[in-house]
């Protein structure tokens, strides 16, 4: 197997605040070929709508056509729902989709303003509260209850016009319920959770009594699975895609 999976080809999209060596545990664990492409640094290209911004980074991204090499996709969180809309419309370029600590969309009108409203206020927070502020603020979130800390975050790392746009454009107030095209195309979908993440968990059983999802799996991790337990989350991946 080992042979096989340096053939494969992993495109891999980190979360919010996050960066490309996000990926570098997994990495390390998974030898493949990996493109982690930045989001949030001073060159990275500028945020738009889901739908552009997913349009540009595939015509960045441009897969060989050589059969013998897997081609997956990974996403986790922010990332997740990005390659939501990337399986929406570009589902042919990928052999597996993997989601981690992904959440498929908002089906309440209500809750969709709700959540607008919330990141609105964080998409001010980042650009005007001192960085360490926000980082104590953003980290105490209910969410990230029972997971670790992420990396150290340096504010030179990033562009802090480009983490406001992203908490707007895409907030989870507005991006689409995606449950139609996780059936459509299930049988090409992995799910992964944090054990210790009871949110996510709920929103996995949800999906699967609701028969969207075929399975899903739980890593000993909370919601930061890919911090908080790379080994076990690549040991899954690597059955998934084997």
């Amino acid at each position: 197997m080992g042979c096989r999976l340096q053939q494969d080809l992993i495109f891999a999209l980190h979360g919010f605040l996050g960066q490309s060596q996000d990926w570098f545990a997994c990495q390390k664990h998974l030898q493949a070929q990996w493109f982690t492409p930045e989001m949030f640094n001073k060159t990275s290209p500028p945020i738009k709508s889901y739908e552009v911004y997913v349009d540009e980074l595939i015509a960045r991204y441009k897969p060989d056509g050589d059969m013998a090499r897997k081609k997956v996709f990974i996403g986790y969180s922010l990332g997740g729902r990005l390659g939501l809309y990337i399986l929406r419309k570009y589902s042919w370029l990928f052999d597996h989709f993997i989601f981690i600590s992904t959440h498929p969309g908002l089906s309440s009108f209500d809750l969709r303003q709700d959540r607008q409203k919330s990141d609105a206020v964080w998409a001010d927070l980042v650009k005007n509260e001192p960085w360490e502020s926000f980082l104590k603020k953003w980290n105490s979130q209910t969410v990230f209850l029972k997971t670790s800390l992420e990396p150290a975050r340096y504010e030179k790392d990033f562009d802090m016009i480009k983490l406001s746009e992203s908490l707007k454009l895409w907030s989870l107030g507005t991006q689409d319920e995606m449950h139609e095209f996780i059936l459509k195309h299930q049988n090409k979908v992995s799910w992964i959770v944090g054990s210790e993440d009871p949110k996510f968990i709920g929103i996995a059983e949800e999906l699967k009594t609701k028969k969207i999802l075929l399975e899903y799996s739980r890593i000993h991790s909370g919601h930061r699975v890919i911090f908080d337990n790379p080994k076990e989350l690549t040991d899954v991946i690597k059955n998934i895609i084997a």
